[in-house]
């Protein structure tokens, strides 16, 4: 008989017991007992099976003056629950006898009279109950309940190992099996065990933990359960950990085969892993060198991994990581390759230092962050006259700037850091000319230092008696740069005094142009004392005040005219502080008149208003109750000239201009209105359509031929009944015209065999070979041509192709006499068929014939659409277009086309896309029958693209361009086209110069001093912080020029005479003219080369640092010439440089009676002397119009 254990879960269950009071038990009198765990434990030492497993179960109950003599054991299910009134239904397994501590073995059945009763599989619960003396009484509710206590079954078990993918592996490699145990086993509980794998009968590792309704897995590699070679029997046992229940697996056979191992060997790594562990190869096999790239890679101090070698030491092979080898029939070690890591240093030098310690060297690996020393040692390096400003890579300082603590990655070389001394300038006030204050700041500083301006505002002030502080000047007499109090003031490299500067109180009155286009005010800023009587200048005689389309109206306090109005002479009463006088502008008014132009009906309009400059002017349009109408044409718009070449106005709503300074007149233009006659040959040959004027005669064309007719002349109906008469029938409306044939009774036999001459359309003496070569010559002397013979007409004939060789040489078989058209393809080396030329052939009766083609040329010409000069450099594609002719021979829009390449088509050998070189040239040599576009693209110009091309050309027969297409038929097209430079600035040129009343600019005429200054008070930017200067004893204020001359002193740009002169009439030498300029645009003076005649000369500083910058030019023997006087188109051309005023086209009438176009210096001249608006564009290139 079987016997089922109970065991449970747990190797050791804790529960307790609680005493409560059962209203309804036996309950004995006295206390009850305090609660009181109870361990119950499971004796482990026998396996479940048929000898059964016992149950131990240990308890203590506590000390109490009642006793309980007696403990009563249930083995009860867990699915009972355990009651009292049930007390007498239960089996209990033992009554015991009471102690302090308890414990009680059993057996796990239960006994029924006398026999054993089996518990079966499940989950149980034990109870404990404690008893009274007579083992009748009991205390209510006095269980222990245990924790679960399991039941288990026998195992009936297979146990079978998964046969892996391949059972022949290579010694050395990892082996991974699986086993498999199945069979009955309790549903409630699963069952467990191991599984041992044995090799040829023999165990091999250590038994594997197994759970039933799982898999085990088992590894075989090298230097741990590693097969040798050979063959072996793989078996599994399972054994059950509860039961004695095992089962065996069939044999697994698995065939070890030869292999060598490739080990990796750290060779002297302080840190890190190995790199992967060694592995297996068979001989011939591929083996991948192995990286350092495990979680935790190899390092060596003072070194970097640079790869594996054979031998230790690194002469051996040496192995990259990823490269592969094949393997040999021995093991290979492989040791880490370690390269040595270089360090560099950074030292200090004090770089001319008078004291100081220089900071110690400090060394690097190349990219370590390095960082820079301060100047902080005990004692730091001073040098005297200088500070301290960082270090540099350079002694001169021209390296690479480093401040104190600064950081950056270490280069591969060593680095010498000098130290940056900035030079110390003094810095220090003047009162000049103060008649009493305070001592003022003397000091020392660095360039580029920020200083601030000393006030004037302490207890003991700066004072100069009748003058007001201004503020402090960089110069004595107040032209430097003035300076407010407390402003910022940047150091520069050079010593500084600042000058007080004081102003009189004495008042100025000035004159400002507000807003004029041209001309000077009558005088510079002139003082007067408060309340002196001031008389108004009135508008400058010489170069008067001028204001675009307004009309000098006198001066004003305010520059918005709600000021004080004044007139020349009008005077008033100096205030308390200074005055400007704004020229006052009077708008003048303008009218727009409208012109029929030779109308023959209809009126034109009429506009009532009138404009100022610069009013916007809608144009009238020709919609009234009687417009304008002309015989023969149609209304076009309105145009400012007569013959339509000014601006031209459509007459869409919304069309309008803005005024000019003068009266505008529209004229109305014409547009013939045009019929088209078309003659039909009627089988001749083709005659040109012509375009005639409504009312006009169409004009005899050329006779037409037709073989074997005569022809009879042209008709004025499709039946050939009317005479067409060309001299006398107006054309009204668009018709066509017939011609009439006469059959010739004659026929010609056609021509058997006909040897025909090719020659060169353009030169006769050129034929076949010579003929040949030159058709062919830029596209490649060697290629083949093809014919195919058209009607004069143009009509296909029902002949063969022709193929011309490259010696030119061809027959025709069975042509009759005549003249006929020739469509010439040429043929690639690849054997495709590529678009040529239209010829003409002339077969004659004795059998000669003649073949005349012109050059097959290709290429076309991209230019500069503003200058028309050749581009190079250009890129140009070729592409499909878009079009239904494309579509249905399957060629894919805007898509490259590819072409065959031609090796002697230079220079591009016929590639798509391709460069345009020698003279902006492009070509391809294309398929006939095709839609092309080109796109061109080039740095500083717009993108061209052919398919916004307006142009309408008929090129041969059956090639033209139209509507942005570039069609093809059989003979090439000739494709020109301009591209257009990006703007990169555009705006006004005022004319800086002036001719004279007569018409005249006198262009070799000298330039007196007043004219210098007034130019470059026109032309040069102003330093508003300068005051004003002292003046000149010959120049009055009522001279043209003096507030220029004064402007010109004031800036530096001229000076005077010592003996307080500024000689305003004396013409301007070459030198004086260049040291102005020197003045103005202070260029380094260094030594160069210069003229021959300027050593020693007052001005030769100024003429070589000019020459330097490249605006002067001397004469043939290299002479200046000095001191003779500078011409006006001289000074024009230097002006013109300075200023990059250099037009590239002029677009305006000449100005001037004495230059004319021919003038070498007529562009510079008319730049100078002519307001315009200017467009620059990229490369440098000016474009302009003048303003009319």
């Amino acid at each position: 008989m079987r016997k089922l254990w109970i065991r449970s879960l747990f190797a050791l269950l804790v529960f307790t017991m609680v005493f409560v009071p059962f209203a309804n038990g036996l309950v004995h009198a006295g206390a009850l007992p305090q609660v009181t765990p109870i361990t119950v434990a499971i004796d482990n030492d026998h396996n479940l099976g048929i000898d059964g497993r016992d149950i131990h179960l240990e308890w203590t109950l506590p000390t109490s003056a009642n006793t309980y003599e007696k403990q009563r054991i249930y083995i009860l299910s867990s699915t009972v629950t355990f009651n009292y009134s049930n007390l007498n239904s239960y089996n209990p397994i033992a009554t015991i006898d009471n102690g302090t501590t308890t414990s009680w073995t059993g057996n796990s059945t239960i006994v029924t009279d006398s026999q054993e009763d089996p518990l079966a599989t499940g989950i149980y619960n034990a109870y404990i109950v404690p008893l009274y003396s007579d083992e009748e009484s009991y205390v209510p509710d006095g269980k222990y309940l245990s924790g679960p206590l399991y039941v288990y079954g026998d195992i009936a078990s297979t146990t079978s190992i998964v046969p892996p993918a391949s059972t022949t592996v290579s010694y050395g490699a990892q082996l991974s099996l699986q086993a498999s145990v199945t069979g009955a086993y309790s549903t409630i509980f699963g069952y467990e065990g191991t599984v041992q794998f044995y090799d040829n009968e023999a165990p091999i590792g250590n038994p594997v933990s197994f759970l039933g309704g799982s898999t085990v897995w088992f590894f075989f590699y090298y230097g741990s359960n590693e097969l040798s070679v050979g063959t072996h029997e793989i078996t599994a046992k399972y054994s059950g950990a509860k039961s004695a229940a095992s089962s065996m697996s069939e044999p697994l056979t698995i065939t070890v085969t030869p292999a060598n191992s490739v080990t990796y060997n750290g060779n002297g790594n302080t840190l890190g892993t190995m790199a992967p562990a060694s592995a297996w190869y068979a001989p011939g096999a591929t083996v991948t060198i192995a990286g350092n790239t495990m979680p935790l890679p190899m390092t060596k101090s003072g070194f970097t991994f640079a790869g594996w070698n054979t031998q230790a030491d690194g002469e051996g092979t040496h192995y990259a990581v990823g490269e592969t080898f094949e393997m040999a029939s021995s093991n290979l070690v492989l040791y880490a390759e370690w390269a040595p890591i270089a360090t560099y240093s950074i030292s200090y030098n004090g770089n001319g230092s008078t004291s100081g310690l220089i900071p110690t060297s400090n060394t690097y690996a190349a990219g370590e962050l390095a960082t820079v020393h301060a100047n902080d040692a005990i004692i730091p390096l001073s040098k005297i006259g200088y500070k301290f400003a960082g270090w540099n890579t350079q002694e001169n300082g021209n390296g690479t700037h480093y401040a104190a603590l600064a950081t950056f990655n270490m280069p591969s070389n060593n680095l010498v850091l000098y130290a940056e001394w900035a030079p110390l300038y003094s810095f220090s006030y003047d009162g000049n000319g103060s008649t009493s204050g305070p001592m003022l700041y003397s000091g020392y500083h660095t360039s580029g230092e920020q200083l601030v301006v000393e006030s004037n505002n302490q207890e003991i002030q700066l004072v100069k008696t009748g003058y007001t502080f201004l503020g402090w000047n960089t110069e004595a007499d107040g032209t430097g740069i003035h300076y407010d109090v407390e402003a910022s003031f940047t150091m520069p490299s050079h010593d500084v005094t600042l000058y007080a500067e004081w102003e009189s109180n004495l008042k100025s009155v000035s004159y400002n142009g507000n807003g004029q286009t041209s001309g000077d005010v009558p005088i510079g800023s002139v003082s007067y004392g408060i309340e002196d009587t001031v008389t108004v200048r009135a508008n400058n005689v010489e170069e008067p005040l001028v204001k675009r389309g307004f009309t000098f109206d006198g001066w004003n306090t305010q520059a918005n005219g709600l000021g004080e109005h004044y007139d020349a002479d009008d005077t008033f009463t100096m205030p308390s502080h200074n005055v400007v006088l704004y020229a006052e502008w009077t708008p003048n008014h303008y009218s727009v008149t409208y012109n029929g132009n030779s109308s023959t009906a209809g009126y034109v309009p009429v506009d009532h208003e009138s404009y100022v400059y610069g009013a916007t002017v809608s144009v009238s349009d020709n919609d009234g109750e009687t417009p304008l109408t002309r015989t023969g044409y149609t209304f076009a718009g309105w145009n400012t000239a007569a013959d339509g070449s000014g601006t031209s106005y459509s007459v869409s709503a919304g069309t309008t201009f803005t005024m000019s300074d003068a009266n505008v007149v529209l004229y109305a233009q014409w547009m013939s209105i045009e019929h088209t006659v078309s003659f039909n040959s009627n089988g001749g040959s083709t005659v040109q359509s012509q375009t005639i004027a409504e009312g006009g005669h169409a004009t005899l064309p050329q006779q037409p031929t037709r073989s074997g007719y005569t022809f009879v002349g042209w008709y004025g109906d499709s039946e050939l009944v009317t005479q067409f008469n060309f001299s006398e029938t107006t054309i009204n409306a668009d018709r066509t015209i017939y011609a009439k044939w006469k059959i010739v009774s004659v026929t010609k036999p056609p021509v058997t065999d006909t040897k025909v001459v090719l020659v060169l359309g353009t030169d006769e003496n050129k034929q076949n070979q010579s003929a040949m070569s030159e058709i062919t010559k830029e596209i490649g002397t060697n290629l083949t041509l093809s014919a195919a013979l058209l009607t004069a007409d143009g009509k296909p004939l029902n002949l063969p192709n022709i193929v011309i060789s490259a010696n030119g040489e061809f027959s025709l078989t069975n042509v009759s006499a005549g003249q006929y058209q020739v469509v010439l393809n040429v043929i690639a080396p690849t054997g495709e068929k590529l678009a040529g030329r239209m010829g003409k052939l002339t077969v004659k009766s004795d059998g000669s014939a003649k073949m005349e083609v012109d050059l097959i040329d290709p290429y076309g010409i991209i230019t500069d659409a503003m200058t028309g000069s050749k581009l190079d450099g250009v890129k140009v594609t070729l592409h499909w277009s878009d079009t239904e002719l494309n579509r249905s021979k399957g060629r894919t829009p805007g898509d490259l086309v590819v072409l065959p390449e031609l090796p002697d088509f230079a220079p591009n050998k016929n590639h798509d896309p391709q460069m345009s070189v020698g003279g902006g040239q492009y070509g391809w040599m294309v398929f006939p029958d095709g839609d092309y576009y080109i796109v061109g693209e080039k740095d500083g110009y717009e993108t061209f693209d052919s398919r916004n091309d307006t142009r309408s050309e008929q090129q041969g027969a059956d090639s033209y361009i139209k509507e942005g297409i570039i069609h093809v038929g059989q003979s090439i097209v000739h494709y020109d086209f301009k591209m257009k430079p990006k703007a990169i600035a555009s705006g006004m040129h005022k004319a800086y110069m002036a001719g004279y009343p007569d018409g005249s600019f006198a262009p070799q005429k000298g330039i007196r001093r007043a004219e210098l200054a007034a130019i470059l008070s026109r032309i040069m930017p102003v330093d508003q912080t300068v005051k004003d200067a002292k003046s000149f004893v010959d120049v009055k204020s009522t001279h043209w020029a003096a507030g220029a001359i004064s402007l010109a002193a004031k800036q530096h740009w001229m000076q005077g005479y010592p003996a307080g002169t500024f000689n305003p009439e004396k013409e301007v030498t070459r030198a004086e003219f260049v040291q102005a300029l020197f003045n103005i645009y202070q260029w380094d003076a260094s030594a160069g080369k210069s003229f021959s005649d300027v050593k020693g000369h007052w001005a030769a500083q100024a003429i070589t640092a000019a020459e330097k910058q490249g605006i002067l030019q001397g004469y043939p023997d290299g002479t200046f010439h000095p001191d003779q006087a500078i011409s006006r188109v001289e000074a024009v051309m230097i002006f013109n440089k300075l200023l990059n005023r250099i037009p590239a086209k002029i677009e305006a009438a000449p100005k001037w009676t004495d230059v004319t176009e021919s003038f070498w210096g007529y562009n510079a001249i008319m730049e100078a002397s002519t307001t315009h608006e200017y467009v620059t564009y990229e490369g440098g290139s000016e474009f302009w119009q003048a303003k009319k």
